[in-house]
């Protein structure tokens, strides 16, 4: 099974009349390990996650990949911490908006 992250919808755009536009980005999926399978959104910058964070500012993790494959559904409003291939780590922004496991293609 997969793990597959909807981001949450972000102003893109406010029109001259003040209207704003959203943007949705792109979901992804990770296997049981936390690394990145199919397309990437972060354009190979980032090769998985580690775990999600309740707080962005925050330097913690609060659910790690294993439990959020046990209860996709608790990390929804979290902040997923990437990790990169030279083991750096970041917070993404937006949060995440719906998760749930999908078949293995």
């Amino acid at each position: 099974m997969y793990l597959k992250l909807q981001p949450s919808a972000y102003t893109d755009h406010i029109t001259a009349h003040g209207e704003e536009l959203q943007a949705l980005p792109r979901p992804y999926a990770i296997d049981g390990n936390g690394l990145c399978v199919g397309p990437n959104p972060y354009k190979g910058k980032a090769t998985g996650v580690s775990g999600f964070q309740v707080d962005a500012a925050a330097q913690q993790i609060d659910v790690l990949v294993d439990e959020a494959f046990r209860d996709p559904s608790g990390i929804v409003g979290m902040y997923a911490v990437m990790v990169t291939e030279y083991g750096q780590f970041f917070t993404s922004i937006p949060a995440i908006a719906n998760a749930e496991l999908i078949p293995e293609r």
